[in-house]
């Protein structure tokens, strides 16, 4: 099935709202930890990034599509005014969520591991 702009904004927009939520979770555990007086180790990080990458193709999944076809249409419409818009609107809300939680976490795992570049990250031009 054709990927229209339209339903690029809808993964892009769950996709977005998934990531979010998984990082709330990983800063509460590591809020929990530093509490607790543990640190936080990279073999720690490897189950995380690994929640965070089964929750994001669980998203994929739900619409058909993979990763690779994500990234691939990403770039497809990285330059169409909608999906920019899109892309800048749950920028914001991330931005806003990122502040209510307490901005970035210690380890810097505040990104997505393994997002796909959308067209928020590359508009060098546009600030």
């Amino acid at each position: 099935a054709e990927l229209t702009v339209e339903k690029m904004c809808d993964i892009l927009e769950m996709y977005m709202d998934t990531i979010t939520k998984a990082n709330q979770e990983i800063q509460n555990i590591v809020t929990h930890m530093q509490m607790s007086g543990q640190q936080m180790t990279p073999e720690m990080e490897e189950p995380l990034k690994k929640m965070v990458e089964s929750e994001t193709n669980k998203v994929f999944s739900k619409f058909g599509i993979n990763t690779m076809i994500f990234q691939a249409a990403c770039e497809k419409y990285n330059k169409h005014p909608k999906f920019i818009a899109k892309a800048n609107e749950m920028d914001q809300k991330r931005k806003m969520a990122a502040a209510g939680a307490g901005a970035m976490s210690p380890t810097g795992m505040a990104a997505p591991p393994a997002a796909p570049a959308t067209p928020a990250a590359d508009d060098g031009e546009l600030d």
